[in-house]
């Protein structure tokens, strides 16, 4: 499996995002090996878009969007853990959101940590 250089992240939110779909998210915790398929993105470029988290500028909740691309941009939506990819040099914060995956190892301990039964309440 290959791991996505920085430089992977150094585009257009557009492009990333199109780009990260079928992609595999792989973590390692104490070992273990969780992964899943990436299946849905969101796309957010900066200065433009109205719903991007840096629209109305630079906070403390959302400095990690102004770092270079590649970093990763965690917060919070309806309670749920989020992250996102900045894409782009330092100071421009557009970034990809990756809304959902297909879980694929790690699945056991998926449920455990999310409090869930059904595969599809992980995503």
């Amino acid at each position: 499996m290959e791991v996505l250089k920085r430089s992977f992240f150094h585009q257009s939110p557009l492009i990333v995002a199109k780009m990260l779909l079928g992609k595999i998210l792989v973590r390692e915790i104490d070992g273990l090996k969780l992964s899943g398929r990436i299946v849905e993105v969101e796309a957010y470029e900066a200065y433009t878009d109205e719903a991007a988290h840096s629209y109305r500028g630079k906070t403390k909740r959302n400095m990690s969007l102004y770092k270079d691309a590649g970093h990763a941009y965690i917060h919070r939506i309806h309670m749920q853990n989020c992250i996102d990819i900045v894409t782009e040099p330092i100071d421009v914060p557009s970034s990809v959101l990756i809304r959902a995956i297909e879980p694929i190892e790690g699945i056991e301990i998926m449920k455990n940590n999310r409090k869930k039964e059904k595969i599809h309440e992980l995503t």
